[in-house]
């Protein structure tokens, strides 16, 4: 990468360490990253199973497929209807499916992404909508969706299927990461928070994040599940106010159970909730400003949060 001084670096776990922890997850303020060598995972065929349960015990479900060698794959998901909200699970698990040979290219969902795209914005303002989409989710899916899918498949879903064509509303993502511990008592804060906004919620994605002690701004000390959820907003001030409000208060009913939240999103969280959630935030500002003392490199991160450190 090159450093705001125009130094130009390799930086690794073996090679400039410090800038290396300081780099990854420091959303762009260390320097202009040119080039990034990751692992790779082997393209598989897989078996999908989808499993419906009780919310409160998705987090024990999650940790026994974690923990199965022969499970590579698994996330969940959640029923946002406000007659259901939050109380009824889904967990998608992968099993490498005995036929390993001529694995197609990696491909979206076709035909099916355009389906998608009509169901998942169909929910906005449609209660009855959104009960649809979970029976389609948990027993139309599975049955006529069910067979054998490659790896890189799916993570290649095209973006058509989350398109917002309304001028007057924007997407709104949040994510949240919780201790599996701790899971019961996420769903007990969103149930609290969520439905007293009147934000449309229109999806939540649960996923693993492994326990991260490298970078100098993680978000998971400790192995997490990760929340990922999608909210559709006015765009009106009545909307942005709403919006703000019910962030700052998931995000505080958060970190009261020990998780913590993604930063680049919207800056709604205070910055005492900032520098609660990310402890090294003070020292990952002062570090900054001696890697960069003229600030060249900024954004609304730090302008919001860490340059008030």
């Amino acid at each position: 990468m090159v450093l705001p001084d125009g130094e130009f670096v390799r930086a690794s776990r073996e090679e400039n360490a410090e800038l290396f922890t300081h780099a990854m997850g420091g959303y762009g303020l260390t320097g202009l990253i040119t080039a990034l060598e990751v692992d790779m995972v082997p393209n598989q065929r897989l078996e999908p199973t989808f499993d419906e349960l009780p919310a409160k015990e998705f987090a024990g479900a999650f940790q026994a497929a974690l923990e199965d060698p022969d499970i590579p794959m698994a996330y969940g998901r959640l029923n946002v209807a406000r007659s259901r909200f939050f109380e009824e699970a889904l967990l998608i698990t992968y099993r490498p499916s005995v036929d390993q040979a001529n694995l197609p290219p990696a491909s979206g969902s076709g035909w099916m992404s355009h389906v998608s795209r009509y169901v998942y914005r169909a929910q906005l303002g449609n209660e009855r909508m959104k009960r649809f989409r979970w029976w389609n989710e948990t027993v139309v899916g599975p049955s006529i969706g069910g067979g054998p899918v490659t790896r890189n498949s799916l993570i290649n879903e095209p973006v058509v299927t989350l398109d917002d064509r309304d001028p007057t509303r924007t997407d709104i993502l949040h994510e949240y990461f919780v201790g599996l511990d701790r899971f019961n008592d996420f769903l007990d804060v969103c149930r609290r928070v969520i439905p007293a906004s009147y934000q449309e919620f229109l999806n939540v994605t649960l996923r693993y994040v492994a326990q991260d002690d490298e970078a100098w701004l993680s978000y998971a000390p400790v192995p997490r599940i990760a929340a990922v959820m999608s909210f559709s907003q006015e765009m009106t001030e009545r909307g942005e106010a709403d919006m703000h409000r019910m962030t700052e208060a998931l995000i505080e009913g958060i970190l009261g159970i020990g998780g913590s939240y993604y930063l680049p999103y919207r800056p709604h969280a205070t910055l005492d909730q900032y520098q609660r959630c990310y402890p090294r935030a003070a020292e990952f500002a002062a570090k900054k400003r001696e890697l960069d003392p003229q600030l060249l490199l900024r954004n609304g991160l730090w302008d919001n949060y860490a340059g008030r450190l």
